[in-house]
């Protein structure tokens, strides 16, 4: 007995929910508020990929700089190699 009243119980609430859901699909100010709420989202989801887009351009610079920077103590970048110096009697 008390499983029957639990399953109308559910039922109930089942239809109860399908039935309000049903009835607000028709509304045109709700479909305006969730359209103008999508395109809100749209928009920020926008921005937040531009955000990790500039973020995923740092970390890759930023790695460069570390991995071009590990060199072994006491050596010159390629670029930098130290002058030889001439010694010439003009002052």
């Amino acid at each position: 007995m008390f499983s029957f009243l639990l399953m109308v119980l559910v039922l109930g609430m089942v239809a109860r929910w399908v039935l309000s859901s049903v009835g607000e699909r028709g509304t045109p100010e709700l479909e305006a508020r969730h359209t103008a709420e999508i395109a809100r989202l749209r928009e920020e989801m926008d921005q937040l990929q531009g955000q990790v887009m500039r973020l995923t351009d740092e970390q890759s610079f930023l790695t460069r700089l570390l991995a071009e920077g590990e060199r072994p103590a006491g050596t010159l970048p390629p670029a930098q190699s130290s002058p030889q110096e001439t010694e010439t009697g003009d002052p």
